[in-house]
């Protein structure tokens, strides 16, 4: 056989294994869930429970240690409305109009981004496998808000637009649960969350917070 027709067949084969080598360790697939701590603990919202985003996993080690990153987007929101009915002013007032009434309406996309290190007891074949996992979390929220004042004497509010951003947030992890394989190579892994923040900057959410999530793999 010519050199140059077993080279290529030598180069072939190892691109082969490498990426039948590549397929084994690494896993991505999406992730769900629902907030079990109370997204407004500081006031009456309207913020979704749900969470969900893609995750991918790095296996080394015989599947023994993975390594995963995640991207999860929350909903958050609140609604208020104020009557403050008709003031009494000084008569040598020169103020601004007073409002006898105002609204308030806030939304918020918040996006966290968790790098977990994971720990999977028994071996890689059996069907299922509880794992413990630790990490950091980063997290940043972008809010938009709109205000509507009516003012004595008309009948159309005015309304106030706004958009903010809370800056990065950092955050300790820790994760529990169980890997469940199926006969079409996919991953089912129910599994709970805590993690605590460092600081209140998201609008008022807590520093505590406690999921439980469903990641599906393959």
């Amino acid at each position: 056989m010519p050199l140059h027709i077993a080279m290529r067949k030598f180069l072939f084969f190892i691109a082969v294994g490498s990426s039948c080598a590549i397929a084994q360790t690494v896993q991505v697939g999406v992730l769900g869930g629902v907030m079990a701590t109370d997204p407004d603990p500081y006031a009456s919202g309207e913020s979704k429970r749900y969470l969900v985003g893609p995750t991918i996993e790095l296996r080394l080690l015989n599947r023994k240690i993975g390594i995963e990153f995640d991207a999860i987007y929350r909903r958050f929101g609140n609604s208020y409305s104020y009557s403050f009915g008709s003031i009494t002013l000084p008569p040598d007032y020169q103020g601004p109009a007073l409002p006898i009434s105002a609204s308030s309406r806030s939304r918020a996309n918040s996006w966290e981004f968790p790098l977990l290190g994971k720990y999977y007891f028994r071996e890689s074949r059996a069907r299922w496998r509880p794992f413990l996992g630790t990490g950091f979390s980063l997290r940043e929220q972008w809010e938009t808000s709109t205000i509507s004042s009516t003012y004595p004497g008309t009948q159309t509010p005015q309304t106030t637009t706004s958009s903010s951003t809370t800056g990065l947030d950092v955050g300790a992890t820790v994760a529990a649960g169980l890997d469940f394989k199926t006969r079409h190579r996919l991953s089912w892994q129910p599994q709970v969350r805590y993690t605590r923040w460092s600081d209140h900057s998201t609008n008022g959410r807590s520093l505590n917070q406690l999921d439980f999530g469903l990641g599906i793999r393959f």
